[in-house]
C-alpha cells in the first residue's frame, strides 16, 4: 500500500498511519475519510476566529489542524499550522497570520481529491 501520495505540487505522507495501524484498510479509510470531512471544517472555523479578532479559539483551531496534519502530512502544512497557533496566540504579525491561512486552505482544498481518490482505491 502507497505510504507517499506526489501529484500536482502536492505530496502527502500517510507514513504515520501505516506505522501506527499497519495499514489496516478499514481503520486507513476512517482515518482518512475523517480528515477530508473534518479539515476543511475546521480551516473554515480558523477563517471566521481571524475574521472576529478571536485570537484564543484561533490558536485551539489551529491546533485541532495541527493534530490532523501530524496523521496526514500535507507538503508543509504541519509547520503552517504550527506558525498559526503560536501567532494567534500573541496575536502579532496579523498579515502573516492571514497568508498562513490562506496557504492552509489552499493547499488543503487542492489535497482533498488526491485523498479522495486514493481513498476510493482502498475499497
Amino acid at each position: 500500500m502507497k505510504k507517499i501520495i506526489d501529484a500536482d505540487n502536492i505530496q502527502i505522507d500517510l507514513t504515520f498511519i501505516g506505522e501506527f495501524i499497519d495499514f489496516n484498510h478499514t481503520t486507513a479509510r476512517t482515518i482518512i475519510a475523517l480528515f477530508i470531512q473534518n479539515l476543511p471544517k475546521t480551516i473554515e472555523k480558523i477563517k471566521i476566529n481571524y475574521e472576529n479578532k478571536e485570537w484564543e479559539n484561533l490558536s485551539s483551531n489551529a491546533h485541532i489542524a495541527k493534530s490532523s496534519l501530524s496523521v496526514i502530512q500535507i507538503n508543509n502544512l504541519l509547520q503552517v499550522a504550527t506558525e498559526i497557533e503560536k501567532l494567534a496566540k500573541s496575536a502579532e504579525q496579523l498579515p502573516v497570520i492571514a497568508n498562513l491561512i490562506q496557504a492552509l486552505e489552499q493547499q488543503t482544498n487542492a489535497s482533498i481529491p488526491l485523498l479522495s481518490a486514493y481513498l476510493a482505491e482502498l475499497q
